[in-house]
């Protein structure tokens, strides 16, 4: 009598061989950055911005955009003291720096509650 202690029928699947090691996207993506990285010569020069330089040639990477935009926006007019929509012309980048300004003065105001106001004076100089 032959004993067979194979339970699992003819429709079972059978194990196959042992998948093999299956790279991740991140790890296929930094070996070909390695191979680029790497590949470069030492006549392939990259400069190397200081913090200050790399503001002042790519200010957009911190602030937004450097250029005028015309947008139509709601804004009170003081004159007849509603609300109106007209084309508003100006730089985001500029505005940015302003909220961010005015957004720290609300902060501190939390630790110094002395504060009563808080005033700006924003002029325009024609160039």
């Amino acid at each position: 009598m032959v004993d067979n202690d194979d339970d699992s029928g003819p429709s079972a699947p059978r194990p196959g061989p042992a998948p093999k090691n299956k790279k991740s996207a991140s790890e296929t993506y930094t070996k070909v950055l390695r191979a680029e990285l790497y590949s470069m010569t030492r006549n392939d020069h990259v400069p190397q911005l200081s913090q200050l330089e790399h503001i002042l040639k790519r200010p957009d990477s911190y602030i937004g955009s450097v250029e005028f935009v015309t947008q139509n926006i709601w804004t009170y007019d003081s004159d007849t003291k509603r609300m109106i929509q007209r084309d508003v012309k100006y730089v985001p980048g500029f505005f940015k720096i302003v909220d961010e300004i005015l957004v720290n003065a609300a902060d501190n105001k939390v630790f110094c509650p002395a504060w009563s106001c808080l005033r700006s004076l924003i002029t325009a100089l024609d160039q």
